[in-house]
């Protein structure tokens, strides 16, 4: 247990996204957690991979997700940057009651473009961001602790996305070098926050059902069925983080289940709780950024 002040998220902030970046990274969080309990917090699946860049201390993570090697992170395991593909089950996040640092949530075209690979290669993994940027991993952590306020380390962090993307290193030529169909078939999901039928999808591009889940999970890392479950997950994840909470047999209509018993398996699966209990135990406040979206203000 932290003690002392109360909880605060004062310095939790994101800014809009600069237009030349939108199509890479779809968020830029900071954030600077104290005074909360120590504990787990539960790093949910999405559709984006995750980068994470703390400054103060290090991120430990465990799970059932694989680190660079392909070793299982069962231990907890600190990671001084780190980067998380997409992923179908939770993270687990230990704290003690202090997190800082800026998170960005990457699409899979920005993990082409600035990191040079596809979603699929880090796809169930948590990789140290060194592993990717190398050295300035760290100055750019450095930079971090240096900077006077929250939405100045998100500035430093947008600034260095940036920059990435107009080096001379080919990542953002790989970027453009995609499959114009598989990703078509990647925007009909998300678009639908995975409510179009797969056998629709296949449809639409002009593959058979076997073609796209070969082609989409070569791409992306998992096949078009389950990448339609974590986008609906996601989707229902993010009305239960409104206030006031919705009914969750509201929530479950609104995603596509069956009924709330429906969201409820769904969700053991993929976070290994139910909504409830997630409700229950998730301290880590929401931030709003300047127009009032609601965004997460911890990391995952």
């Amino acid at each position: 247990m932290v003690t002392g002040s109360q909880p605060t998220a004062d310095s939790a902030c994101r800014i809009p996204t600069a237009a030349s970046g939108r199509e890479f990274f779809s968020a830029i969080v900071g954030y600077e957690l104290t005074g909360f309990p120590a504990g787990v917090h539960v790093g949910l699946p999405a559709r984006s991979l995750t980068l994470i860049v703390p400054f103060g201390g290090a991120t430990v993570v465990s799970g059932d997700a694989l680190d660079g090697a392909g070793r299982p992170l069962h231990e907890p395991t600190p990671f001084a940057g780190l980067i998380g593909g997409i992923h179908d089950l939770p993270v687990h996040i230990h704290h003690d009651g202090h997190q800082t640092g800026v998170q960005v949530d990457l699409t899979p075209a920005g993990a082409r473009a600035l990191l040079g690979v596809r979603a699929a290669d880090l796809a169930g993994r948590v990789i140290s961001l060194a592993d990717v940027l190398g050295p300035s991993a760290r100055r750019l952590s450095d930079r971090l602790a240096e900077a006077a306020d929250c939405r100045s380390r998100v500035a430093i962090v947008e600034r260095h996305l940036i920059r990435l993307l107009g080096t001379g290193s080919g990542s953002l030529q790989r970027a453009t070098q995609r499959d114009p169909a598989t990703w078509h078939a990647w925007r009909l999901l998300s678009g639908s926050d995975g409510g179009l039928p797969v056998s629709e999808v296949a449809q639409r591009v002009g593959w058979s059902r076997r073609q796209l889940t070969a082609r989409f999970t070569a791409e992306f890392g998992h096949p078009p069925k389950v990448a339609a479950r974590v986008m609906r997950f996601e989707q229902a994840h993010r009305l239960l983080r409104l206030q006031p909470t919705p009914r969750l047999a509201d929530v479950a209509l609104r995603c596509g289940y069956a009924d709330q018993a429906h969201l409820n398996r769904e969700w053991r699966r993929l976070a290994g709780c139910t909504p409830t209990q997630w409700l229950a135990n998730e301290v880590f406040p929401n931030v709003q950024d300047e127009d009032g979206t609601e965004q997460s203000a911890s990391v995952a």
